[in-house]
């Protein structure tokens, strides 16, 4: 009796999906119309023994998730693969960039203490500078005085030349 069972099951089951496969050969088979079917056929299947089919069709809905999921599962691992090492590969960058902004930052204040040494330097030159055209220009006064001094000694002593020359 399950021997027979068995056979008819086989036998209406591969009709079954014979007469699917004859059927939709003309158009692109689509797991999704296939599963329907066999959603119905389960359907079907329940309502002629009465009994609860919501626990069958949930079964099936478990199980056609399963194979979907089995499908796709490589194709999903290397996704998550390249999504992974993609990541990583920011998180490299990233710190890469984190190094390298540390890096500008001290090299910006080293820039900054000779900016500053160099403005310091500056503005002692130029107060040297400064300091310097002062006395340059004290002493330019200096000796335009002493030239003056001088003009007058000379101018001074031409005219007691000229006096005495004049008494001899």
């Amino acid at each position: 009796m399950i021997d027979r069972i068995y056979r008819a099951l086989f036998v209406y089951t591969i009709g079954f999906h014979e007469l699917m496969k004859t059927n939709l050969s003309g158009e692109a088979i689509n797991f999704g119309i296939i599963s329907n079917i066999w959603k119905v056929y389960a359907l079907l299947l329940e309502h002629a023994f009465e009994s609860d089919y919501k626990l069958l069709i949930g079964e099936c809905n478990t199980f056609i998730n399963k194979l979907v999921l089995r499908k796709h599962k490589k194709e999903i691992d290397r996704i998550e693969i390249d999504f992974a090492e993609r990541l990583e590969r920011r998180k490299k960058a990233e710190a890469q960039l984190a190094i390298d902004i540390e890096e500008n930052q001290k090299y910006i204040k080293e820039l900054e203490k000779e900016r500053d040494a160099y403005r310091i330097t500056n503005k002692k030159m130029e107060n040297e500078i400064i300091q310097k055209n002062q006395y340059h220009e004290e002493e330019i006064k200096l000796r335009l005085k002493f030239e003056n001094k001088l003009n007058t000694i000379y101018s001074v002593h031409f005219d007691l030349r000229n006096r005495v020359s004049v008494f001899d």
